[in-house]
C-alpha cells in the first residue's frame, strides 16, 4: 500500500506512473495547453475583444464585483474541503486554520505544473496537526466530487457547442447525470476490506452535502459568466446552457495535469461553447474579463487566508506594546 504522504494530490494521480510516462503526461498537458491558447489568442486576433462597451470605471467595477463574489464560491470550496479533513467532525481550533491553508494555496494554481496548490496546502495544513492520510484523503475525494458535480451538471443541461466538434454525436440522455451520485454510497459504504488503513470512514450525509455544494459551486460559476456574457451584451444564450459550458470548460481544464488553472483550455472550451464559430468579439470579450475576474477572486481569497495572520500579528504587537 503505497504512503499517501507519497501520492500526487492533483486532479489526476500521475504520481503512480512510471517516471518516463510521468513526464510524458506532462509534456503532452503542456502541449495541449499551450495549443489551446494558441487556438484562444489567434481568435482573439482576428475577432478582436472591445472594452470600450462601457466606460472603465463601470469595467473596473463589474471586475471587482465579479471578484468579491468569486472569491465567496472559492471561500465556501474551503469551507466544504475543510469538512471532508475533519470527517464531519468539526474543530473550531482548528477548522479557522485549515480554511486559511485552502486559500492561501489556491492562488499557486496559476504556476505551471497546477499542483503546487496541493502540495502548498497540503504542507499548511499539516501545521494543524492532520495526518497525511486525512490531508490525502480529503484532496482525492474532493477531485472526485468536484469532478462528479460538474459532470452531472454538464450531462443534465446538455453540452452546447458540441456539434461544432461532432456534427453527428448523439444526445446524451439526462438519466445519465444519475449515475453520477452512485459514488455517494459507494465511498460512504465502501467495505473495510477494499478501503486503504489511511482513507477515513465518511457519512454518507457528508458526502452527499459535499457534491450538492460543489454542484451549487458551478451554478455560482456559470451565473457569474452568465452576468459578464450579458454585460458585454451577448444574448440569447439560456442560462442553464451557459452554466453547463462552464462546467465543462471549468472540468477540462482541471482534469488535464499541468495547464495553470487550465489556461488556454477553459477559453477554448468556452469559445467553442458559444455555439457560433468565430465566436463574436463580445464573447470574446466575455470570456477575457471572466478570466480576469477569477484571477481576481483567487486574489481577494488568497488575501482572505492571510488574515488570521494579520490579525494575529496585530494582536501581539498590540499585546507587546502594552507591556512596556
Amino acid at each position: 500500500m503505497p504512503d499517501p504522504a507519497s501520492l500526487d494530490h492533483g486532479p489526476l494521480r500521475t504520481a503512480s506512473l512510471k517516471p518516463a510516462a510521468r513526464v510524458a503526461v506532462r509534456i503532452a498537458s503542456w502541449l495541449l495547453s499551450l495549443a489551446g491558447l494558441g487556438f484562444f489568442v489567434r481568435l482573439v486576433m482576428q475577432q478582436g475583444i472591445d472594452l470600450s462597451l462601457h466606460p472603465p470605471g463601470e469595467l473596473i467595477a463589474v471586475i471587482c464585483a465579479g471578484a468579491v463574489v468569486y472569491a465567496m464560491a472559492v471561500v465556501m470550496l474551503s469551507l466544504l474541503w475543510t469538512a471532508l479533513v475533519q470527517s464531519g467532525k468539526p474543530d473550531p481550533e482548528n477548522r479557522r486554520l485549515l480554511v486559511a491553508s485552502y486559500l492561501k494555496s489556491q492562488f499557486a494554481k496559476y504556476l505551471p505544473g497546477n499542483v503546487l496548490q496541493y502540495a502548498i496546502r497540503h504542507a499548511l495544513a499539516r501545521r494543524t496537526g492532520m495526518g497525511h492520510g486525512a490531508l490525502a484523503a480529503a484532496a482525492l475525494l474532493e477531485a472526485a466530487l468536484l469532478s462528479c458535480a460538474a459532470l452531472a451538471l454538464v450531462i443534465w443541461f446538455g453540452i452546447p457547442g458540441l456539434h461544432l466538434l461532432f456534427a453527428d454525436a448523439p444526445q446524451i440522455p439526462r438519466a445519465y447525470a444519475s449515475l453520477v451520485l452512485i459514488v455517494v454510497p459507494l465511498l460512504a459504504w465502501m467495505p473495510e476490506r477494499l478501503r486503504p488503513a489511511w482513507l477515513p470512514r465518511y457519512r454518507w450525509s457528508l458526502i452527499a452535502g459535499t457534491l450538492v455544494g460543489y454542484a451549487f459551486f458551478f451554478i455560482l460559476f456559470g451565473g457569474l459568466f452568465f452576468a459578464v456574457l450579458a454585460w458585454c451584451s451577448v444574448g440569447g444564450l439560456p442560462f442553464l446552457e451557459v452554466v453547463s459550458s462552464s462546467s465543462l470548460a471549468w472540468l477540462v481544464g482541471f482534469l488535464v495535469p499541468g495547464a495553470p488553472a487550465g489556461a488556454g483550455l477553459r477559453e477554448t472550451a468556452l469559445a467553442l461553447a458559444a455555439g457560433a464559430t468565430p465566436p463574436s468579439q463580445n464573447v470574446l470579450t466575455a470570456i477575457v474579463l471572466f478570466r480576469l475576474i477569477t484571477l481576481g477572486g483567487d486574489l481577494v481569497a488568497f488575501l482572505i487566508g492571510h488574515y488570521p495572520t494579520f490579525a494575529r500579528r496585530r494582536s501581539d504587537a498590540a499585546r507587546a506594546k502594552g507591556t512596556l
